[in-house]
């Protein structure tokens, strides 16, 4: 959810917020658009956006208040178009295409989807796995995202049916390389284990020229 889901929840536009609010409509905008962030502001505005939205100041921060209309082409690399597209969301955790992406071990695509493991429901471009809490899942916190570990990325790709093959094989492959040519460190779930002797092999010669 952004700020303008909760304007649309609340049934307000943005000329309307900025009337109940007192902030000029400028500054509503570029609040709504993302260029102006919302953890940034002072705590008046903060205060006054809250009131006029009939919600807490923490709830307020809460929301993710990413550009509208982004596109993953508008970003230099991905590890930017998730961050930005996460924003301020809490307990959101990158997994599978998503989490391979940003620990680079896969080749970053252009594809916009982003897969995370959340509480909640989430807008497009997320596709999530909903968890009760993080306690089963191992993550770890990177360059202020929270992201599953290298095993838990892999072990989660291994394990969907519909992920993506070529991000598995590159995944595996770039462990691989980048681990003295070996799998050794890489604890591999018992009911993963069929699918990973099916690409552990092939990815080893992944980069092999033809």
């Amino acid at each position: 959810m952004n700020i303008q889901d909760l304007l649309n929840n609340k049934k307000l536009n943005q000329y309307t917020l900025s009337k109940k609010s007192g902030m000029p409509l400028s500054t509503v905008k570029k609040i709504v658009s993302g260029k102006h962030k919302i953890e940034n502001c002072s705590g008046k505005t903060l205060l006054a956006i809250s009131k006029a939205l009939d919600c807490s100041i923490e709830d307020l921060l809460n929301v993710s208040f990413e550009p509208l209309s982004q596109s993953i082409n508008d970003f230099t690399n991905k590890d930017e178009y998730y961050k930005t597209m996460i924003g301020n969301r809490k307990n959101v955790v990158l997994a599978k295409e998503s989490a391979s992406d940003y620990l680079h071990l896969s080749n970053q695509n252009l594809d916009e989807k982003i897969y995370v493991y959340s509480s909640s429901d989430l807008p497009k471009p997320f596709v999530v796995k909903k968890v009760n809490n993080f306690a089963c899942i191992e993550y770890e916190k990177i360059d202020g995202l929270l992201v599953t570990s290298t095993n838990q990325t892999i072990n989660d790709l291994l394990q969907d049916e519909e992920s993506n093959a070529q991000t598995i094989y590159e995944s595996l492959a770039n462990y691989y390389f980048n681990n003295n040519e070996s799998y050794d460190g890489l604890k591999i779930d018992k009911v993963n284990e069929s699918q990973f002797e099916y690409y552990a092999n092939e990815a080893k010669h992944y980069y092999d020229e033809d």
